[in-house]
């Protein structure tokens, strides 16, 4: 009978901590919610409720494309299977043929963030295979109302969460 007290105290541990797992507030955040599988470039409004903020036009890869260019894993960057289900978004994050030209996602997050409250982000990026460019800096930018930007260009705002030289590892698949 010892052992009953120490499982009802790991049970109400399990039970209490419940609520304290980790919520995403980042919604449909594998693309995978869609209103239509991609035909041409430029579609990621099709992942729901992911939008561009710009003219520029960021790509919806989804294995449900009859498009070859636009299906995952192989599509018009190289192959590249999805970390999860079978979407994922594409973006020219650097190119020297348009100057300042840059691609970015935007999406509201389902609930408001708290000030005070610690979050933890993360996000999985990938070089394309056909890529010739890589970039060293990414970042987020959290607020509201949600930017919009009339042209696809670089954006002067400085990202709040910010990732800076670290190495890339690798990944197969």
């Amino acid at each position: 009978m010892k052992s009953l007290p120490s499982f009802l105290v790991i049970l109400a541990v399990c039970v209490l901590s419940f609520p304290l797992a980790a919520q995403n507030l980042v919604p449909n955040p594998s693309f995978e919610n869609n209103t239509g599988c991609p035909f041409t470039g430029g579609q990621i409004n099709l992942a729901v409720p992911w939008i561009s903020p710009s003219t520029a036009t960021p790509d919806y890869l989804n294995a449900c494309s009859t498009i070859s260019g636009l299906s995952t894993p192989g599509n018009f960057a190289g192959t590249e299977t999805p970390l999860t289900g079978q979407a994922y978004a594409g973006m020219i994050l650097y190119g020297p043929l348009i100057s300042n030209y840059r691609e970015y996602l935007q999406v509201q997050l389902s609930a408001p963030l708290v000030a005070g409250r610690c979050y933890e982000v993360s996000f999985n990026v990938s070089l394309a295979e056909d890529s010739d460019f890589a970039v060293d800096n990414l970042g987020l930018i959290y607020r509201l109302p949600l930017p919009v930007h009339p042209a696809p260009v670089y954006w002067s705002e400085r990202p709040k969460s910010f990732q800076t030289g670290s190495s890339v590892q690798p990944m197969d698949g």
